[in-house]
């Protein structure tokens, strides 16, 4: 018995000495690419946002966690990078009639002009302020879609009239640059939409088309009706003879 407890007395913090120092070793082993993660979460911020946590090897909960953290990263960057064009967009838009309405104002001031020079200088000052309006409009209209907040009615339209109107929108700036805008066809294509934001879809293709397309050249609206196996379609299609898009754009087409 003697022998016994002497034997328990050196073997018991033995055991317990090296379980303790094995199980430290074994644990900050598997936690490590927790740490790592950490450490590599800390150096991200929002002028860093293209940085990546590296994922272990092995297929196990900390991988997928990794993963996930990676894509909520990259859905940040991309809130982020749509947050900064907003703001280069709103800059950019706002500044031009900023500076036309002050150089307005300040050539009125600098000498004596006729009450009709005065009245002209209002009346453009009055533009530009009505045009700064509608930039206004229209870039809480983006930061609204950004937010997923603009709601679409849906009612009864018919597409091919939809896109007479904005053919009938665009035709004088086309004449003014001496393009051409021909219609190849109109099929009747009753549908279910918002015919307020389907005569924008149509009125920004067209008008895209004749701002790319050189003097002399021609745009072609038509609408109509196709069957597949899937159902009745109805396509509208906007073709010109300009410059085209380069190939390495075609994947952010639809990018504001």
């Amino acid at each position: 018995l003697t022998r016994a407890a002497n034997l328990l007395l050196i073997l018991t913090p033995s055991v317990f000495l090296i379980a303790l120092l094995g199980g430290g070793t074994l644990v900050g082993r598997a936690l490590k690419p927790v740490d790592d993660m950490t450490q590599a979460a800390l150096t991200i911020e929002s002028r860093r946002l293209d940085v990546r946590i590296v994922p272990p090897r092995t297929d196990n909960e900390i991988s997928r966690l990794a993963s996930a953290l990676n894509e909520m990263i990259a859905r940040l960057d991309t809130s982020f990078r749509q947050i900064e064009r907003f703001s280069a967009d709103a800059s950019h838009e706002l500044k031009t009639p900023l500076t036309t309405i002050r150089g307005e104002a300040e050539v009125a001031l600098m000498g004596t002009k006729t009450p009709e020079e005065y009245k002209q200088t209002l009346q453009s000052i009055i533009e530009e302020t009505e045009r700064l309006s509608a930039i206004v409009t229209n870039l809480l209209l983006l930061a609204r879609a950004d937010a997923n907040q603009v709601k679409l009615r849906q009612e009864e339209v018919a597409l091919d009239e939809i896109a007479m109107s904005a053919y009938e929108g665009v035709e004088p700036l086309a004449r003014r640059k001496h393009i051409t805008l021909n219609i190849a066809e109109m099929d009747e294509t009753p549908l279910r939409g918002d015919s307020l934001w389907l005569q924008q879809l149509a009125a920004n293709l067209l008008q895209n088309a004749v701002n790319y397309t050189p003097e002399g050249g021609s745009v072609t609206l038509s609408v109509r009706r196709e069957e597949s196996e899937k159902g009745v379609f109805a396509v509208l299609a906007v073709q010109d003879t300009g410059q085209g898009i380069p190939q390495e754009h075609l994947a952010h087409i639809f990018d504001r």
